[in-house]
């Protein structure tokens, strides 16, 4: 973090200093949030209202624009709404994180310029920005400033959360009985989750589209031609046989919908599920191994093993952050 945090704490010389560490504080969060996401995430929406982060990005530059440049100090902007299409936000597919980024700056630059030449008092420009009703003074447009940007900062916290990237203005932290801190965090973000969703969804397929429609094929050959780990357990049962298939096809269907629509409540849910499922399932088998090769044996618990261990992996938290103001 580059900008310290405006610690209410730290003195200040005037008002103004206070709203400008603020709207400093605040890009360098911006920034940050967009940096930490992976960059397949900042062109696609994860939110049902279907903006994008770098389209917040974009919207937010253009706020200062419309709000110090043409509406305060009132001067001909040529198009203040560039950063909107049809009513809502639009980054064009050449526009980039870094270029998007370096407006940010440039218009922070003149936003800054703009803070430190006039009273908070001030009243602004008349102007088709205000649509006709009064001017507002500088300080009322800098209030309203902040709570752009810290109403859009909550909404990227938790886009960038959902993506598996850190949360909350600081860096994770937990104390110790020493006082002396350590960071503290094991994230998984939603395209790992996804994957593993997907390898889940793929095993699954591959023994229930084979056990629900062909069950003396599947007690007499899975995993494969040769091997034989259902027959070496019991008599065949056509039943069973059939219901296990049902069983994976199950877990197919939700899987597969995780990976569609990836949220982190349904991955916690469809962790669970395989857990509840895959871990008595390998003790059972660990316990019956009596009768495989070597092979098969390692086979049996490194397979069964791995689908507990990818299911618990979709419960792990994608990246809490623990943190305080200092």
């Amino acid at each position: 973090m580059s900008v310290p945090f405006p610690s209410p704490m730290t003195p200040a010389g005037s008002r103004a200093e206070v709203f400008t560490r603020y709207l400093d504080y605040f890009r360098d969060r911006l920034e940050a949030k967009l940096r930490a996401l992976p960059a397949g995430d900042l062109r696609v929406s994860h939110l049902p209202s279907g903006w994008t982060p770098l389209e917040l990005l974009k919207h937010l530059t253009y706020v200062e624009l419309r709000w110090l440049e043409w509406g305060f100090e009132g001067r001909a902007v040529p198009d203040p709404w560039g950063d909107r299409r049809h009513d809502r936000w639009y980054v064009g597919p050449e526009e980039t994180l870094d270029d998007l980024l370096a407006k940010l700056a440039g218009q922070a630059r003149r936003s800054t310029e703009i803070i430190s030449g006039h009273d908070l008092a001030e009243v602004g420009q008349p102007g088709d920005r205000w649509a006709g009703e009064p001017p507002a003074t500088l300080e009322r447009v800098l209030f309203h400033l902040l709570q752009e940007y810290a109403r859009h900062l909550g909404h990227l916290d938790i886009v960038v959360e959902l993506a598996g990237g850190p949360a909350g203005e600081l860096r994770p932290r937990c104390h110790t009985a020493g006082g002396a801190s350590r960071l503290t965090s094991m994230r998984l973000g939603i395209p790992g989750k996804r994957a593993i969703a997907c390898v889940l969804a793929a095993s699954a397929a591959y023994v229930g589209l084979w056990a629900e429609p062909a069950p003396r094929s599947f007690y007499d050959s899975f995993p494969f031609a040769g091997h034989h780990w259902v027959a070496a357990l019991g008599p065949y049962n056509e039943h069973l046989t059939r219901d296990v298939g049902g069983l994976y096809l199950a877990l197919f269907v939700m899987s597969g919908w995780a990976a569609l629509r990836p949220r982190a409540q349904t991955f916690a849910v469809i962790g669970a599920g395989w857990l509840a499922f895959s871990v008595p399932h390998l003790v059972f088998h660990a316990f019956h191994l009596d009768g495989f090769g070597i092979a098969d044996k390692i086979g049996n618990v490194v397979s069964l093993g791995a689908v507990a261990i990818l299911a618990a992996l979709l419960l792990v938290p994608a990246g809490q952050t623990i943190g305080e103001v200092e």
